[in-house]
């Protein structure tokens, strides 16, 4: 999948252009949000960042969005985005905090893994 996005990178496709320039322009806005505790701007940021994602391929998101982009609809999703290199298989979800356990049941419905996440304060520690 990388392959394809850096050679059609290479050919100068602008969308694949406008694509890393969303992302880049984004992961600003991300930094920002983080460091304010701002929760609608992460929304935001990682809205755009899906929409520079899908300028690069909107394969990397096909396999989700059946499953997710109703509860976008409902507004029990607020953003989400797939993870890991090439489509990894997982997505990240920032659910309403009113319907996490509505988005939980409609996931474990049909068949994905949950995995809660936190803010790792302390980083990587050697043992």
């Amino acid at each position: 999948m990388q392959e394809l996005v850096w050679s059609r990178y290479d050919s100068g496709e602008q969308s694949v252009i406008n694509g890393l320039h969303t992302i880049r322009l984004a992961t600003k806005m991300m930094a920002d949000a983080l460091q304010r505790d701002h929760r609608q701007l992460v929304v935001n940021a990682l809205n755009e960042i899906c929409k520079g994602v899908d300028l690069l391929d909107p394969s990397i998101h096909q396999p989700f969005r059946e499953t997710i982009e109703p509860m976008l609809a409902d507004g029990s999703v607020m953003a989400w985005k797939a993870l890991g290199a090439g489509g990894g298989g997982c997505a990240a979800l920032l659910c309403n905090p009113m319907s996490l356990n509505l988005v939980h049941s409609k996931l474990s419905e049909v068949g994905w893994q949950i995995i809660d996440w936190e803010y790792d304060n302390s980083g990587l520690a050697a043992i």
